[in-house]
């Protein structure tokens, strides 16, 4: 009876040192830590894509000072130009993207006078700023033509003759004369806006024009208020417009 005594007790106290020794590993589960984000954070906004121009030959016009300086802006192209190749983005800068330029600092927030479509609306100098960042620039007239129309000579973003079974439609003519900006794609896969009520698009040339006489330059866009393409926009001073960057 002693003996069978003994042999429990021995028993219970190896259970118990057991129960004691037990592994680290079988112990309750740890809470697994939150990842935070720090404070400062900011979430990156992308410029836009940009797309290859192959070299090629485009319509464009006679930018110099010269005997042929026009009189009026309302020109047609009359010289065949060669462009190197290069790449060019393919919409306008959105109005976040130039928000991302003022986060870094190299954009004035006071730059952008304008929000209209989602694009910005900005004087040339603040656009060639926005370029700058980028390592980029504005287009040149001629880039912007080969982007939009390739070697052609076209009037309209649908060809030679204006189609008005695709072109844009305006709101009723009998209550409203606001502009409706709507989209064309180039074969190239450039996109841009006619009737387009933030103007056009700036380029980086100057053209000559004769104002009273005297031969002028005047910073040089792209007028895309109506439906041709042949338009120059031509502002002496406080003009504004929308813009895309290029890389050589």
């Amino acid at each position: 009876m002693r003996r069978h005594v003994i042999l429990l007790l021995v028993l219970l106290g190896c259970s118990s040192r057991a129960e004691k020794e037990a592994p680290a590993s079988q112990s309750a589960p740890q809470p697994v830590p939150v990842a935070t984000v720090a404070p400062d954070a900011r979430r990156l906004v992308l410029p836009p894509a940009q797309i290859e121009i192959p070299a090629g030959e485009v319509q464009t016009i006679d930018l110099q000072c010269g005997d042929n300086s026009v009189k009026d802006s309302r020109i047609r192209h009359t010289v065949s130009a060669k462009v190197d190749g290069f790449k060019i983005d393919d919409t306008v800068v959105r109005c976040d993207q130039w928000d991302e330029c003022v986060e870094r600092g190299a954009c004035r927030v006071e730059g952008r006078e304008l929000c209209r479509h989602g694009f910005v609306v900005a004087p040339r100098e603040e656009a060639e700023a926005y370029c700058r960042w980028r390592k980029g620039r504005l287009p040149s007239w001629s880039e912007w033509y080969r982007a939009a129309r390739a070697a052609s000579s076209q009037r309209f973003p649908m060809g030679l003759v204006f189609d008005p079974s695709v072109a844009c439609k305006r709101p009723s003519v009998e209550t409203s004369t606001t502009l409706v900006r709507c989209e064309y794609t180039s074969s190239y896969g450039m996109t841009y806006g006619m009737r387009n009520p933030n103007a056009g698009e700036w380029t980086r040339d100057n053209m000559c024009v004769l104002a009273a006489g005297t031969r002028k330059s005047v910073p040089l866009g792209i007028d895309l208020n109506g439906d041709e393409l042949d338009w120059p926009y031509l502002v002496e001073s406080g003009g504004k417009a929308e813009f895309r960057c290029v890389s050589p």
